[in-house]
């Protein structure tokens, strides 16, 4: 009897064995049926918040496209208040949507760059549409400054800005902060009034004048950091207006003034620091215009002057100036009248290198008296 129930119970084992493989893949096939469940559940749900997302970009390019045209057609309109509305409407786009900011700012720009009058008409009527263009010409302008400012609520710092051609008769721009981007005021025109740039910090990007023509209005840069941005003012025009650099601060990035044509017009540095900065005048024109670096401390970077041309009434003062350090030089200039002042340092101890065997230097230039009459070494 024994024996037979030995014999049984070997013979369960097995079965018992089999049992359990048998529910070990019930249970992994089971495993895995809810695995594949599960995972397509979560694809579902992932193609359904992919729609759900599409949908919503769908929606919000139409409704940015709807508000964007209809800020345009504003900006179109015959009426300036319309218009004014409308330069509100595309900044308050601008500030929302910042992948579509900069078509937002060339719309902007690209009014500014709409040809208009610099002279008020004497009718009537054309001098009110006339102040009125003026009115969204400088709140455009003040907008932009605005949103440049270190205390902006959106800040559009690193974008593009072309004022390419704009008649710019006066723009507030004090305390904005360029940290790159191109800001460009080529063949702009400056006929009168003041475009201030006070206590501005030029960090990165360009910032270019060329060709522009400042013809009896002032820009001005006092109180200015230049710390890396690059400013250029080639083949700008100067006449019987000003540029105004007193008390910047240079430090880095570089200046160019070179092939100007300075005809009755100033450039003033008076009171500047040049630390870092490199500023050329190359090939500049002085015909009856003034340039004042009177007490402007240079210790380090460097000024040069090469090429110049200093006619009849030119003069350049640097009076009570501190060469303490840095490089200043001028070369190769051609004199048929005009003064450059030297004389009067508050410090010489590194000299400025000029070029005096150019006809006519050693009556055109006045060194300080403690130096004596002679070419200075280049």
């Amino acid at each position: 009897m024994s024996g037979l129930a030995g014999s049984a119970g070997g013979q369960r084992q097995p079965a018992l064995d089999l049992i359990k493989i048998a529910l070990t893949l019930t249970g992994g096939v089971g495993g895995v049926i809810v695995l594949v469940v599960a995972y397509r559940k979560q694809r579902l749900g992932e193609a359904a918040e992919r729609r759900e997302v599409a949908a919503s970009r769908r929606e919000e390019i139409k409704l940015f496209t709807e508000r964007f045209m209809k800020a345009a057609e504003q900006l179109g309109n015959a009426t300036a208040t319309v218009r004014l509305a409308g330069v509100y409407a595309m900044a308050d786009l601008a500030d929302e949507s910042i992948e579509r900011r900069q078509t937002c700012i060339n719309v902007l720009c690209g009014h500014l760059r709409m040809h208009c009058s610099s002279e008020p008409p004497v009718d009537p009527v054309d001098l009110a549409q006339w102040r009125g263009e003026r009115q969204v010409r400088h709140t455009i302008f003040r907008v932009i400054a605005d949103h440049l400012r270190e205390d902006a609520p959106t800040s559009w710092q690193g974008h593009d800005f072309d004022f390419t051609g704009a008649l710019i008769d006066g723009a507030d721009f004090h305390e904005i902060r360029v940290t790159g981007g191109n800001i460009t005021f080529q063949e702009a025109v400056f006929p009168r009034g003041k475009v201030d740039f006070d206590g501005a910090i030029f960090s990165g990007g360009v910032i270019d004048f060329s060709n522009a023509s400042v013809s009896g209005g002032t820009v001005n840069f006092g109180c200015v950091k230049f710390a890396g941005s690059v400013v250029h003012f080639f083949e700008t025009e100067v006449h019987d207006g000003g540029l105004d650099f007193s008390y910047t601060r240079l430090s880095a990035g570089a200046l160019n003034l070179d092939d100007m044509i300075l005809s009755s017009g100033r450039i003033d540095f008076h009171n500047a620091t040049f630390i870092g900065a490199r500023v050329t005048f190359s090939c500049t024109k002085f015909d009856g215009a003034h340039m004042s670096f009177r007490e402007a401390k240079f210790r380090a970077g460097s000024l040069a002057l090469g090429d110049c041309q200093f006619s009849s009434g030119s003069s350049v003062e640097f009076g009570q100036a501190e060469f303490a350090g840095g490089y200043v030089g001028i070369h190769r200039a051609s004199y048929s009248g005009g003064v450059l002042n030297f004389a009067d340092p508050t410090s010489w101890d590194t000299p400025p290198e000029i070029d005096l065997t150019s006809k006519g230097a050693l009556a055109a230039v006045r060194m300080p008296g403690f130096v004596a009459e002679r070419p200075v070494p280049a």
